[in-house]
């Protein structure tokens, strides 16, 4: 799955939840990660956090 799909499922699920009501905030990062319930670790998980938490202030989804 390319970047784009990616891109195009996140916007449909926004969208989806907005009509509900829901506003979420977040980020994608490319890198290396770690993933084992319920242990994430690694650069890309480090970038994604921090770009949400200090460029996503307000309800949106960013690449970082």
């Amino acid at each position: 799955m390319g970047l784009v799909q990616i891109m195009s499922s996140i916007s449909d699920l926004t969208i989806r939840l907005l009509k509900t009501s829901l506003l979420i905030r977040g980020a994608i990062a490319k890198g290396k990660l770690y993933h084992k319930q319920p242990v994430i670790f690694g650069p890309a998980y480090l970038d994604a956090y921090s770009s949400e938490v200090n460029i996503a202030k307000f309800p949106r989804c960013i690449k970082s």
